[in-house]
């Protein structure tokens, strides 16, 4: 038993059989307090681990289905469903591949045309769309990103005349970034230096069956992060796609 389990454990013991609502967002801040990330992990990584599982955030669906308009919200069970040492092994692999492969990316698009790899992800989806243009909005959902992140990135953008923005044509609300002739031509610049580095980083060391696999488990976690499919990149228009993201 971990020292995180130990310390759930003793907390449940603690807290008896009874545990009362209003005070799991005590229970979640200790734990995260004391534990820092581990706690987290152990306690938010599934649907029924610890006693308590916290959500937090102002987003108004909950993965887990609880109504998180109610502050301290709280999911209780009687016993902490740990993840098995299979799981554990793969989850730890997983979260390393969370760090590591972002940053690998981000590397050498920096060295090769100082952008990281959202900014390209974000030209991607742009040279993608009809015309090159997107409404802010469905650029941020194409790119799995938050509203204000999409701002910051296009505004860089805008300094260095890959990209435009204006108006909403239908109704004036809202803005449209479109991507110009210099962001179309930097892109195609940059695309086969990137798509190297993720054949090198990814494919390189799967098999074409294990490509397959990584789309089926890709699939079902997005299934669960995001049931709507709200925030899920399409697919490319075509193979042979330039945009590589």
């Amino acid at each position: 038993m971990s020292a995180v389990q130990e310390a759930v454990a003793v907390d449940s013991q603690q807290q008896g059989n009874g545990h009362a609502l209003q005070d799991a967002p005590r229970t979640a801040v200790r734990a995260s307090r004391s534990t820092g990330f581990a706690a987290r992990i152990s306690n938010c990584c599934s649907r029924n681990v610890g006693h308590v599982t916290s959500c937090p955030g102002e987003r108004t669906r909950c993965p887990f289905g609880q109504d998180r308009k109610k502050p301290g919200y709280g999911v209780l069970v009687s016993e902490p469903q740990w993840l098995s040492d299979d799981e554990q092994g793969a989850w730890r692999k997983l979260a390393a591949v969370f760090t590591l492969l972002p940053a690998s990316l981000d590397a050498q698009l920096q060295h090769d045309a100082s952008l990281t790899h959202f900014a390209y992800f974000a030209l991607a989806m742009l040279s993608e769309a009809p015309d090159r243009a997107l409404r802010m909005s469905e650029l941020a959902a194409r790119s799995s990103s938050s509203p204000s992140r999409l701002s910051h990135t296009i505004s860089r953008l805008e300094n260095r005349g890959y990209v435009r923005r204006t108006r909403a044509a239908e109704d004036g609300r809202g803005q449209v970034a479109q991507m110009t002739d210099e962001g179309f031509a930097a892109l195609v610049e940059m695309a086969p230096g990137h798509v190297n580095a993720v054949r090198h980083f990814v494919f390189d060391a799967l098999s074409p069956e294990q490509v397959g696999q990584l789309e089926e488990i890709c699939s079902a976690i997005l299934a669960k992060v995001d049931p709507d499919g709200t925030l899920v990149p399409p697919p490319p228009p075509g193979s042979g796609s330039t945009s590589t993201c």
